[in-house]
């Protein structure tokens, strides 16, 4: 069975110092309604230090929003911008027929 999902990247914020300092980084929040992202980040409580991320957690046929922000010193940014990615539902394969 094949595994869906949604692979995030974004260009790190200019405010960010590299290496980004442990506890610090990058909060992924997702919704399947535009505004409706829920107030928990995805990746946990831990922020993410790379500017990617993979979102296993998702279904087909299913359309969800994301926005990343920054985390410094316990302080969070204001939201990115919002993407939409819509899992596509995979189709039937292998299909045969037999005339006799």
């Amino acid at each position: 069975m094949a595994q869906h999902q949604v692979v995030l990247s974004w260009t790190g914020s200019v405010d960010m110092p590299t290496p980004i300092p442990a506890g610090d980084g990058y909060n992924i929040f997702r919704g399947i309604n535009p505004a409706a992202e829920g107030a928990t980040p995805i990746n946990g409580s831990t922020p993410v230090a790379a500017n990617t991320y993979t979102d296993l957690s998702v279904s087909a046929g299913v359309t969800y929003d994301y926005y990343v922000t920054a985390v410094l010193n316990g302080i969070q940014s204001a939201d990115s911008n919002q993407v939409t990615a819509a899992v596509p539902l995979f189709p039937p394969t292998g299909l045969v027929a037999a005339a006799s």
